[in-house]
């Protein structure tokens, strides 16, 4: 059973500016978050201040997402750079 994904409009802005080959890695990667965000090798769980959310990754981007088990919905918190995307969150 999948989870249902929310993109809030400032990721959506930034994931329509990619290139498309990115833009298809990216959205690939959501399609696997919503069959199973817990899918070991693929996702983990982040810690200190970031315990709430959980890291995916899409080539040299990473996409932060929480997931709310009493929905079954997949919320994307962000999605960037390695490098910069653990500061913005």
């Amino acid at each position: 059973m999948t989870y249902t994904v929310q993109i809030p409009g400032p990721v959506r802005r930034y994931i329509r500016r990619l290139p498309p080959d990115i833009q298809r890695r990216v959205i690939g990667r959501m399609e696997r978050i919503a069959a199973d965000p817990y899918e070991p090798g693929v996702t983990k769980p982040l810690h200190g201040s970031l315990e709430t959310l959980r890291s995916c990754y899409a080539g040299n981007l990473r996409i932060l997402f929480e997931v709310d088990e009493s929905v079954r919905v997949v919320v994307i918190n962000d999605v960037g750079p390695r490098g910069d995307i653990y500061k913005r969150s």
